[in-house]
């Protein structure tokens, strides 16, 4: 079990800009050593280099359309026309947020 300094702690506050109380320090000295001892333990593990690394546990997929660029907007598209104007062929949306 690997005891963390109190320079580490006092370097962890200085990087995340926050200073911690006595109890606070004591708590995070806990879980810090927890988070190390649990690397430490992985270490230790055998025969990881038969595994491919997992980037997602399930299958991800983003089904997207394909895009086809326009000569013009399409003015008569039944969205913008019910939810925009267009300006100089901007689409100007309305306001969302009032003062």
């Amino acid at each position: 079990m690997y005891i963390l300094s109190n320079d580490l702690i006092e370097y962890l506050e200085r990087l995340t800009l926050i200073k911690f109380s006595d109890d606070e320090r004591m708590k995070v000295k806990v879980e810090v050593d927890k988070i190390v001892n649990l690397f430490n333990e992985l270490r230790n593990v055998e025969g990881l280099d038969k595994y491919e690394p997992l980037f997602h546990v399930h299958e991800v997929s983003t089904p997207l359309r394909e895009d086809e660029a326009l000569d013009r907007v399409d003015e008569e598209h039944s969205m913008l026309k019910d939810n925009a104007l267009l300006v100089d062929c901007y689409v100007k949306a309305p306001k969302t947020m009032v003062e």
